[in-house]
């Protein structure tokens, strides 16, 4: 099994502007997940305003059609190379990181590895991680985030791991 995964601070404005390009220039379908016991799929067929991927907790980029899921395993069962962007969490002024994965019971499809390779080139990186109860940091140069999250950083948003409770200062 092949899989790639990107994690990166990013606005959901940038997303929203990254995705519509990606939906603009190629035959890609976009579709919006909302996480319940049974996982809402619905077709997003116009640009993605910030308060419509809000409402999503995945946003699927695609080339075939969804189908309805029974269960969220269900529906990434289904996920084989198709691309989904888990958006960033806000909560008490801090903010997760945006996280970009696929996964291919063969290989991944260039156009997938041709999103993520655009949006590196597009990005700030470098920042120092620590977590709020030590004082030891290290350096991640290779750590990317998106100008307008920077701009957020630098307002006083606290930029937190996907997952776990890493903090990152957002400096290159």
């Amino acid at each position: 099994m092949k899989k790639m995964n990107f994690q990166f601070h990013s606005t959901f404005g940038d997303m929203c502007n990254i995705i519509s390009f990606e939906l603009h220039n190629s035959d890609i379908k976009l579709f919006g997940v909302v996480r319940e016991k049974k996982p809402q799929v619905l077709s997003i067929c116009e640009k993605l305003t910030v308060s419509e991927y809000e409402k999503y907790d995945l946003v699927i980029l695609t080339d075939r059609e969804m189908i309805e899921y029974k269960t969220y395993r269900e529906l990434l069962k289904d996920c084989d190379n198709r691309m989904i962007i888990e958006r960033p969490v806000c909560l008490n002024n801090s903010m997760t990181e945006t996280r970009i994965w696929c996964w291919s019971e063969k290989e991944i499809y260039n156009e997938w590895k041709k999103i993520i390779r655009e949006l590196k080139k597009s990005m700030l990186k470098g920042a120092w991680i620590g977590t709020q109860f030590e004082t030891k940091k290290v350096y991640d140069q290779n750590h990317y985030y998106t100008e307008n999250a920077k701009i957020l950083y630098e307002q006083g948003m606290v930029m937190m791991a996907y997952a776990g409770n890493c903090i990152y200062e957002l400096k290159h």
